[in-house]
C-alpha cells in the first residue's frame, strides 16, 4: 500500500522491476488506487523474500507490505466463454 500511488509514474513498472531482477515471474497482479497486488509462487520467493522485500522498500518507499502464505488462486469461468474472445 502506498497513498497517491495511483499519482506516481512508473510505480507498477519499478515493482515488477524488483521481482524480474531477482529472478522472479508474477502470476497475477490486481490492483486498486493506493493498493497494488503481486502473486508469486512461493517456491521462487521464499529465498529470496527479504532482499525483495528490501529492494521493493528502495524502489518505491510503500507504507505498508503484507505477505501471504500457501494461497491458491482460483479462476470461475462459464461453459461458453472460451468461445468469446477477451472473456476467457
Amino acid at each position: 500500500d502506498k497513498d497517491m500511488m495511483n499519482s506516481e509514474i512508473g510505480f507498477g513498472r519499478k515493482v515488477l522491476q524488483v521481482f524480474e531482477d531477482n529472478g522472479i515471474s508474477f502470476e497475477h497482479m490486481p490492483s486498486g488506487i493506493d493498493t497494488m497486488t503481486v502473486f508469486v509462487h512461493q517456491d521462487e520467493f521464499v529465498e529470496k523474500e527479504q532482499k525483495v522485500l528490501a529492494e521493493l522498500h528502495r524502489a518505491v518507499n510503500p507504507d505498508s507490505i503484507e505477505l501471504e502464505s500457501d494461497l491458491a488462486l482460483i479462476a470461475v469461468v462459464g461453459r461458453s466463454m472460451r468461445n468469446n474472445s477477451g472473456l476467457a
